[in-house]
């Protein structure tokens, strides 16, 4: 239980600042997608019931604040946190620079299925712009995620020491 709670305190405060214009003052086709962030993190420190439930419910949050299809989040999510989940399981990468390998995997991953979307619903070329566009916003994703990685393991020893293990 005091997982699932943390959990969700952290998603309803990232989700705000990730819709809002709070937290970064640039364009929001290059903010950093701190919801994957936090998808990231918990699928290496929570159980994956909570874990794939929160991804689930973080994407259909996104989704419905975002203006994307609705649940097109959620399948991001969900794919991000089991890849992340297998990776971690089996070449051990739960440090900073494997934590940058897993947030750029997931941003690309996520960038990839949503430009397959759109062009599914407005046809067109895969030009350079939307090659571009996935990569700065995998960029700015790991940068503002190491950050936040870190800041939510800390919250997260604060937390679990205060609750009890």
């Amino acid at each position: 239980m005091r997982e699932v709670l943390f959990v969700a305190v952290v998603g309803v405060v990232v989700l705000g600042i990730q819709v809002s214009r709070f937290g970064l003052q640039m364009p929001a086709a290059y903010k950093p997608d701190l919801m994957l962030v936090t998808v990231v993190w918990s699928s290496l420190r929570v159980r994956y019931a909570t874990g794939a439930g929160y991804a689930f419910v973080a994407g259909l949050l996104v989704s419905l604040f975002s203006g994307a299809p609705t649940a097109l989040f959620s399948l991001v999510y969900c794919l991000v946190f089991g890849l992340s989940g297998y990776v971690n399981s089996t070449f051990q990468v739960d440090r900073p620079l494997g934590w940058a390998l897993l947030l750029f995997i997931g941003a690309w991953l996520g960038g990839g299925v949503i430009a397959a979307v759109r062009l599914m619903e407005v046809p067109s070329t895969m030009d350079w712009s939307i090659i571009t566009w996935m990569m700065l916003k995998a960029t700015t994703t790991v940068l503002g995620g190491e950050l936040l990685m870190l800041v939510l393991d800390r919250l997260w020893k604060s937390y679990s020491r205060i609750m009890g293990e």
